[in-house]
């Protein structure tokens, strides 16, 4: 008895094909508008006691949320527009960005709106404790790494309220007869540049306690990792630029004033411990500033480096675009030294008298695309110095043949890596390696010792010195 599978299979084909037709028009259809509704989870994170865990929900476009989860008790809150979360040290509260709603921010953009002029982030805080903290305006906030139940953050001041003046022609009250209203009128000085530094207003919260400090006029502040220290510099232009260093201890809740000098001040550095305070500073009012590097450590204020500085090289001082900060262990205090600026000539020709020309050779060692687009570091580049405390000495440890350097482990070491890779940038731009000599350079003597010569990979240092 012969069988024939041939109907059989035929059969199976037709039904397979009629129900995936059947699937294929109950489906909804994939369309451009339905991936602004896919999210993406990002941000993470779990308390160091894994009793919270936080994370955001952000759409491809339109407004994200934040998802906050107890594990304690199994329940969820959520913040909308939320972003940036940071849990507190001590685990006791979490802080975060609220951005603004979409929609607003893009109708903002439609109406040719600055970015200046566009809604800010506010800042959010939530307590466990059932305490809810909103600041709008949000510039920047930190928290401490290690320990410390405090926050600080900068806060865009409210701008005063312009009062209409309602006084009339034939109004009872003289404007020459009131003698407070005319004495109160400054003549505009019209000589006098108009101040572009950035003042805010800086708010320590203690979230749990429901405690706020509020300081006007700060330019930049930090806290340091143990939370104990907060330290930030407040500027002043009533008649001249002057700037102050206030150091707040959020333990006893004292402020102390620690600096105050006609100038500017940038790149606010404390230690691990909130011990030791690096500052830079500069008196010059014109744009090229030259900055010294001001150190404060038991009610005590040292100028460790300058442009007379003889233990940086000569025509060199403390870089305002360099990186000021301290090994974890305090021992070494790290920042860039870079040519000090020079006052630019009186510029006599007019933007269409001037030629503006690019000139590139073969035997450069960047293309000139790499070179146009690397400029404006360039210009900005510092070379790494130090300063050891304990002896007072300063070192320039890196320059124009060890254009870059790494400290190793959080900078607690004696030693530490230096690279120059100008002499293989021709010969790598055709190959597929980045060449480069590998120098140890000693931190206390600044003696340098070449390990490795035209090594392509990686080169680190151990965690013990």
């Amino acid at each position: 008895m012969k069988t024939c599978f041939f109907p059989l299979i035929t059969l199976c084909i037709i039904y397979n094909l009629l129900t995936l037709k059947a699937d294929a028009q109950s489906q909804i259809p994939l369309h451009q508008e339905a991936y602004d509704s896919w999210n993406n989870l990002q941000g993470s994170q779990i308390s160091s006691d894994g009793q919270w865990v936080s994370f955001e929900l952000n759409p491809q476009l339109g407004d994200g949320k934040l998802i906050l989860f107890n594990n304690a008790n199994q329940t969820t809150d959520t913040i909308y527009r939320g972003t940036e979360s940071v849990f507190s040290a001590d685990n006791s509260f979490i802080a975060f960005r609220i951005k603004p709603p979409y929609q607003v921010v893009r109708k903002a953009k439609l109406d040719g709106k600055k970015k200046d002029e566009l809604p800010k982030d506010s800042l959010g805080i939530m307590a466990f404790n059932n305490k809810l903290f909103r600041f709008a305006g949000l510039k920047s906030f930190s928290l401490p790494d290690f320990s410390g139940n405090c926050m600080a953050a900068l806060i865009e001041t409210p701008r005063p309220t312009v009062v209409k003046d309602t006084l009339t022609a034939d109004s009872t009250v003289s404007i020459t007869e009131n003698k407070s209203l005319k004495s109160d009128k400054k003549p505009i000085d019209k000589t006098k540049k108009k101040d572009k530094t950035e003042t805010y207003t800086l708010k320590l919260v203690y979230p749990t306690d429901s405690l706020i400090y509020s300081w006007d006029k700060v330019t930049s502040f930090i806290l340091s990792d143990n939370g104990r220290a907060l330290a930030f510099a407040s500027y002043n232009n009533d008649s001249v630029a002057r700037s102050a260093i206030y150091i707040f201890n959020t333990q006893t809740q004292k402020e102390e004033k620690i600096f105050d000098n006609p100038g500017y001040i940038r790149n606010l550095a404390f230690d691990t411990a909130g011990a030791q305070l690096a500052f830079l500073y500069s008196s010059d009012t014109i744009t090229a500033k030259r900055y010294k590097l001001n150190y404060y450590h038991q009610q005590r204020l040292l100028t460790v480096a300058d442009t007379n500085s003889p233990d940086l090289h000569q025509g060199y001082c403390p870089g305002e675009n360099g990186k000021v900060y301290f090994s974890q262990d305090g021992s070494s205090l790290y920042f860039g030294a870079a040519p000090t600026p020079r006052p630019e000539p009186k510029d006599t020709l007019t933007d269409d008298e001037k030629a503006k020309v690019d000139i590139w050779n073969w035997q450069d060692p960047l293309l000139q695309p790499q070179q146009l687009k690397q400029l404006e570091n360039e210009k900005k580049r510092t070379y790494l110095a130090v300063f050891h405390p304990k002896t007072g000495k300063t070192l320039q440890l890196a320059d124009d043949l060890i254009k870059k350097t790494s400290t190793g482990y959080k900078g607690n070491g004696r030693y530490l890596l230096g690279f120059h890779e100008e002499s293989y940038q021709i010969e790598s731009s055709w190959k597929d390696a980045n060449y480069r000599d590998v120098y140890l350079i000693d931190t206390e003597t600044g003696n340098r010792e070449l390990l490795l010569q035209k090594h392509d990979g990686p080169v680190s240092l151990s965690t013990s010195q």
